[in-house]
């Protein structure tokens, strides 16, 4: 039997993850799980307030697999996210996973911290 590996024109996932306190060491979430072989095209996040980035101490949102880390948006100064809209992630390393491989997103806490509301994660992806 043949399965349907995906549907033409890719395909988005859409993940809830938690505020991150500007207190908060470092920490991480899953927020994808490769459904099969795919790449990722885009990381969007929506956030439901708007943050402003700072210099010293801030938060940098980076994605990674088990491996690497392949995506990055460090709110320093005029790196701002827009509440309720999609606001674009960096993505300096083309992205291939193989079914079941796992994508995680990870507030690193620099100096003493940004706080980072809730917020929606999009990944946007297609079959390779």
């Amino acid at each position: 039997m043949q399965s349907i590996k995906h549907i033409t024109g890719g395909d988005r996932q859409i993940t809830i993850v938690p505020a991150h306190a500007a207190a908060t060491a470092t920490e991480s979430y899953p927020v994808f799980s490769a459904p099969y072989a795919c790449d990722i095209n885009a990381i969007k996040v929506n956030p439901i307030t708007a943050v402003s980035g700072a210099n010293t101490n801030t938060t940098h949102l980076n994605f990674d697999t088990a491996s690497a880390e392949f995506a990055n948006l460090d709110l320093t100064s005029g790196n701002d996210l827009t509440a309720n809209i999609d606001n674009s992630v960096t993505i300096s390393t083309a992205t291939s996973l193989t079914a079941g491989q796992n994508v995680e997103i990870e507030f690193e806490k620099v100096g003493t911290g940004l706080a980072v509301p809730a917020m929606l994660v999009v990944i946007e992806y297609t079959s390779n």
